[in-house]
């Protein structure tokens, strides 16, 4: 647990170095060429209507403020996202109550008819986030299903697969414009390419099995998650891989994003969406005697 402790503080003291450090004038243009003419027209526009914004219950003053992660949608029911995004610092899960979902639009700020805003009945994060610091990755539960139309509102592609190391992938997101700046108010799809484990650990020697790392493919006008995409989905080859985790490569050429593998964890989702999403019992009991230890 200690060496994991030491893991987390050090991915997150990376991760501020980077983001504080930015230059701006390469990082303002992220969304610029977000729309790469390399990304597929049909592939942005068909993940796109998967990925949900997770926000705080209430606005503070206008609709899309209280934007903070990423998430994408599995099913009508259930959304996958980080396990940063429903827990606090000393990794207490949030109360559902105060989250909600948001699907159905690119826009953050501006609400259509297509918009739809579902509260969150209990979220189940991996029981090793809450312990040791690793396995950054939950599932959320709707109290009411999305819009069987899907005509603005589709699951992720159902297609599981290893990670395809080298290819080029696309990664989604509300997140800040710039280290320090702020959100997109449209939806970003930015082209990175995933990088193997034994590269990855050129740049993050601590790398675990159940991470994964991806690097912008454009080292003049790089591109990358920041705060705010956390918890975004990663596609790669029609396929959902990964979920943002780490956003160190922040708009940084030359450093990659860490991300968490969904196929890594494909056991402990089948196992929770076959139960409903419900945590086997002595699991959560045991993420609640934790989660009370640790206040």
């Amino acid at each position: 647990m200690y060496i994991d402790l030491i893991l987390y503080n050090y991915l997150l003291i990376i991760g501020q170095v980077w983001c504080s450090s930015s230059n701006n004038n390469n990082s303002r243009r992220r969304i610029r060429i977000a729309a790469s003419t390399s990304i597929s027209q049909r592939a942005s526009s068909h993940f796109s209507t998967s990925v949900v914004s997770l926000r705080s219950r209430t606005a503070q003053a206008y609709f899309g403020d209280n934007h903070f992660c990423t998430g994408c949608l599995l099913n009508d029911f259930f959304v996958l996202t980080s396990a940063k995004c429903v827990t606090s610092r000393g990794k207490v899960p949030r109360r559902p109550r105060e989250l909600v979902v948001v699907a159905g639009s690119r826009s953050r700020l501006n609400r259509t008819r297509q918009t739809e805003k579902k509260a969150i009945s209990f979220a189940a994060v991996h029981p090793n986030y809450i312990m040791f610091n690793s396995n950054d990755i939950a599932l959320l539960k709707l109290t009411d299903p999305i819009n069987e139309d899907y005509s603005f509102t589709d699951p992720a592609p159902d297609v599981l697969m290893p990670p395809p190391y080298g290819s080029k992938c696309i990664v989604m997101g509300w997140g800040r414009q710039f280290a320090n700046g702020p959100l997109a108010s449209r939806l970003s799809i930015l082209e990175v390419q995933l990088l193997t484990p034994g590269h990855c650990r050129r740049y993050i020697p601590e790398m675990t099995e159940e991470m994964l790392c991806a690097i912008s493919r454009n080292s003049t006008l790089p591109v990358g998650p920041c705060p705010g995409d956390t918890g975004g989905p990663l596609f790669c080859n029609d396929a959902l891989i990964g979920i943002v985790s780490y956003t160190m490569g922040c708009s940084r050429a030359n450093f990659p994003t860490v991300y968490t593998s969904v196929y890594y964890h494909h056991l402990w989702l089948e196992d929770l969406l076959d139960r409903g999403g419900q945590q086997r019992m002595k699991l959560a009991i045991g993420m609640l005697i934790w989660s009370y230890m640790m206040t």
